[in-house]
């Protein structure tokens, strides 16, 4: 069983993540629309992957990301950026920072399901 954090604030968006991943096996969905939340659950529940948002509405997703990484109980868990542009060069630094990948929005149906699978895959390994 893989179990996915998505961090986003966006009620569209979460609502089509979450019919997508109800259809793909092995995996459970965790969710939180802020980065405080985003930082709890991950402590909380210890996710196999994360997909974050880089427009929160408490805090950049760049500092979830960081707090992420530099707390000992969340450091190894995978990110994937989601983001619907914004500033290329942030991704790019997300990325070479450790990011697992980056997914862009409008968040591709086919992509979102290969991505959850590679990890799937890997969590029962």
């Amino acid at each position: 069983m893989c179990k996915i954090l998505h961090v986003e604030d966006d009620p569209v968006i979460s609502t089509f993540v979450e019919r997508v991943l109800a259809r793909q096996p092995g995996a459970t969905l965790l969710s939180a629309s802020t980065g405080a939340q985003a930082l709890r659950v991950a402590r909380e529940e210890s996710p196999d992957l994360v997909l974050l948002d880089l427009r929160l509405p408490d805090m950049p997703g760049t500092a979830v990301f960081r707090r992420l990484r530099e707390d000992p109980e969340t450091r190894g868990i995978p990110v994937v950026i989601t983001t619907g542009g914004g500033f290329p060069g942030e991704v790019q630094r997300l990325l070479a920072e450790g990011a697992a990948g980056c997914l862009e929005k409008p968040i591709d149906l086919n992509a979102l399901r290969d991505l959850v699978g590679s990890f799937s895959e890997a969590a029962t390994e």
